[in-house]
């Protein structure tokens, strides 16, 4: 399949916005108080570098892992998997470390940085006048031309919500409202990390529940086929193969419930909170980890007894991908 109409775009926008990128952040370096950054005591782990790490991860690469098919499915099939799996690692993990580490130095002069209801603004405020239109171009563009990227997944969830439309309609309707949002979000809205943080909080633990089944999966395939779905299973709705029936694996969607629902039980956010987010749990986040390793392991068990080959109908199955 051949490379995407937008691809050209991306590549472009990468340049502009990774340079307006380096240019903040040399800006934003200066101000860091090396003092106070060497000075300050070891945070703690359970309250302090956990929920950071499940915010990070929930935010980033989690959010990203059932969009797998939006970069990846433009790639030839000569393309190894070790390539595959690194290049998207690095490329997402490098930029993310580099900010981080950003946020981290300039907290360390604006020390309402962590808690600021919009950070968006407080950093702008650190940045010398000229390079707030610049700064501000750089954070809605990136966040536009990012979201970009899950257009062809996010529209092909709308469809399977049975929205009416034609594919492409579908996501011209994800694009408008994720254009509409970054604006919002950027020049617009006063206070919205904490909504921010119980989407992410809350996103997370379905993601995460989801991540754990589609690896359960991966490993409940390994050794018994060459194809981790067959495309049977993906296009013969009378297809069968034990774990699948009728196009639907009701050992998944009982593994996804019960994995939200545990999940859930120990989340903590602005919005919600469940009811055994006490004690050690009420800081610590490890909802999302909770999600993944439930629906993981109780996928692995409802499908560890069933065996079979497939068992297609009469229906024509493709011998290709879309």
């Amino acid at each position: 399949m051949g490379k995407p109409p937008w691809s050209s775009g991306q590549t472009w926008a990468s340049y502009i916005f990774g340079i307006l990128t380096v240019l903040v952040i040399v800006l934003l370096i200066p101000h860091t108080n090396w003092h106070a950054l060497l000075a300050r005591p070891t945070g703690p782990w359970l309250t302090g570098f956990l929920p950071a790490l499940t915010i990070v991860i929930a935010a980033s690469g989690l959010s990203w892992a059932n969009a797998a098919a939006d970069y990846s499915r433009y790639l030839p099939r000569s393309a190894r998997s070790s390539s595959i799996v690194w290049s998207t690692t690095l490329g997402g993990a490098i930029p993310l470390i580099i900010l981080m580490l950003t946020g981290t130095l300039l907290a360390t002069h604006e020390s309402t940085l962590a808690t600021a209801a919009n950070p968006i603004g407080v950093i702008q405020a650190a940045l010398p006048a000229w390079a707030a239109v610049p700064y501000l171009i750089a954070a809605a563009g990136e966040l536009i031309v990012e979201a970009d990227l899950s257009l062809y997944s996010s529209g092909l969830n709308l469809l399977n919500m049975f929205v009416p439309f034609a594919r492409y309609k579908t996501v011209a309707i994800d694009a408008g409202l994720m254009a509409l949002g970054t604006v919002h979000v950027v020049l617009i809205a006063q206070n919205f990390i904490g909504p921010f943080e119980s989407f992410i909080v809350l996103l997370g633990v379905g993601l995460a529940a989801w991540a754990g089944i589609f690896l359960a999966h991966q490993f409940w395939r390994s050794g018994r086929s060459k194809e981790a779905y067959p495309q049977a299973l993906l296009y013969d709705a009378k297809a069968s193969d034990g774990r699948v029936r009728g196009g639907v694996s009701w050992a998944a969607i009982i593994s996804w419930l019960v994995a939200v629902g545990v999940g859930l039980l120990f989340t903590t956010s602005p919005f919600f909170s469940g009811p055994l987010a006490t004690g050690i749990f009420a800081e610590s986040s490890l909802e999302v980890v909770f999600a993944f390793v439930v629906g993981a392991v109780l996928c692995l068990i409802l499908t560890s007894g069933w065996r079979g080959d497939i068992a297609a109908s009469d229906a024509g199955v493709p011998t290709s991908g879309r």
